[in-house]
């Protein structure tokens, strides 16, 4: 998704959706940046005929956040 103004608009519906709150103008910059990267990995996996992902709660997580979701030592 090229068009900056379609991808900020689209990263507040998913703030609204998802409930997300963050501290300071800074950090909101900070994960825009991090959703949008993965919008645009999302858009071109779909082009590619790859597999199908979808922008959820994780849309604006560091690759760090996500390995603590799946990397736990719980059995």
């Amino acid at each position: 998704m090229k068009d900056e103004a379609a991808m900020k608009a689209r990263f507040e519906e998913w703030i609204i959706e998802y409930g997300k709150r963050y501290k300071n103008k800074e950090e909101t910059a900070r994960r825009y940046e991090l959703f949008k990267a993965f919008a645009n990995m999302v858009v071109k996996a779909i082009a590619e005929g790859g597999a199908v992902f979808v922008t959820n709660h994780t849309a604006a997580w560091t690759e760090e956040e996500c390995r603590c979701l799946y990397d736990s030592d719980v059995d």
